[in-house]
């Protein structure tokens, strides 16, 4: 039973069934999902960063490029845009939220490192793997896991600062010794 819990594709597994059932049994939308769409449509079918405002196409500046960059890569290998791909994308950021879970794992692992070993902590790599995999960060949904079913920004930015981090652990300077 030990090393089923302390296997990372057991955990990525459990993970990944959790997300493909609130995909594709309660699929939902944040508020915002129909801006982000027309955005990065816009931005693929005209090549303007831009929302239809009045029937004519208007660039704008009301969000930070990088989720409507996702999505316009979603579109651009799936061919379709805005409702049509809504389970492309929500199935897309189940990737990138497990990817988030490796990361968040090593980033434990390696906060959780000894002065006098260096390596990082299993232990610790196991308990957040399993934490991040069975439990999502529930921005607007009260049920866990749910945010990989509804369209939403908050995976995305995870991935991007847990991943860049250091896979090396860096050398600790030896704890102070107190004299008695």
């Amino acid at each position: 039973m030990r090393r089923i819990f302390s296997n990372t594709f057991v955990a990525l597994a459990a993970g990944l069934c959790l997300r493909l059932f609130f995909v594709l049994q309660y699929p939902a939308n944040s508020g915002d999902t129909v801006l982000y769409e027309q955005i990065a449509a816009n931005w693929l079918k005209h090549h303007i960063y831009a929302m239809d405002v009045g029937g004519t196409v208007t660039p704008v500046d009301l969000r930070m490029p990088g989720y409507p960059a996702f999505l316009l890569i979603i579109y651009a290998i799936t061919g379709r845009t805005g409702a049509d791909a809504r389970q492309w994308v929500m199935l897309a950021q189940i990737g990138v939220d497990l990817l988030s879970c490796l990361a968040i794992a090593r980033l434990a692992a390696l906060l959780a490192c000894t002065s006098e070993d260096s390596a990082p902590n299993k232990r610790a790599y196991s308990v957040a793997l399993w934490l991040a995999a069975g439990v999502s960060a529930p921005d607007e949904h009260p049920a866990m896991a749910s945010t990989a079913a509804a369209i939403q920004t908050s995976c995305l930015p995870t991935a991007l600062t847990t991943g860049p981090r250091s896979t090396t652990p860096r050398r600790r300077a030896p704890a102070p010794v107190l004299a008695r």
